[in-house]
């Protein structure tokens, strides 16, 4: 059975054997293929906790937090002058950025503190549970059901359309 897409937040053996070093910065397609994902998702999962943890993801998004963080995602993505996301990191030196570093920008948020690979800081500087930051990575980098040579603006067009699509016609339950 092909899975298109893998979630499981990397527990602590994991983290143990990868460190704490920052992940590799990805250069061309071969070097992409290769590299960690920024999300933490993998594919070693069993089918009952991947089906947990995509439920924990679900109620995340529907609830309050979750969808005002997907209505000032939006909002700051719609209040980007150039319509164009980056992949692999939240921002790059030029100042272009993905989807989360939109939402960092919009909020003001500062770039120092925060890091790709620490969603619990992530979630707490967008109010939201750190799944969602996760969430969100993995669709801007990783959603293989896309080809993997986007360009920066239909990446911009796909996860603004992703992101409108999360909210709900109440705003939350």
């Amino acid at each position: 059975m092909v899975v298109s897409w893998v979630s499981a937040r990397i527990g602590p053996n994991e983290a143990r054997m990868y460190g704490n070093a920052a992940r590799p910065r990805t250069v061309n397609s071969e070097e992409r293929r290769n590299a960690m994902s920024r999300s933490g998702y993998s594919d070693c999962l069993e089918q009952g906790a991947l089906n947990c943890y995509r439920a924990n993801v679900e109620r995340a998004t529907r609830g309050k937090r979750g969808q005002k963080f997907f209505r000032d995602l939006v909002a700051a993505l719609d209040a980007m002058p150039e319509k164009r996301l980056i992949d692999g990191e939240l921002e790059e030196e030029e100042g272009a950025v993905c989807a989360l570093g939109a939402l960092r920008k919009a909020k003001n948020v500062p770039l120092e503190p925060l890091r790709d690979s620490d969603w619990d800081e992530l979630g707490k500087a967008f109010d939201v549970a750190p799944m969602l930051a996760q969430e969100v990575m993995f669709k801007n980098d990783d959603d293989f059901a896309y080809h993997q040579e986007e360009t920066p603006e239909q990446r911009w067009t796909r996860m603004r359309r992703w992101a409108a699509a999360q909210l709900t016609p109440d705003g939350a339950r």
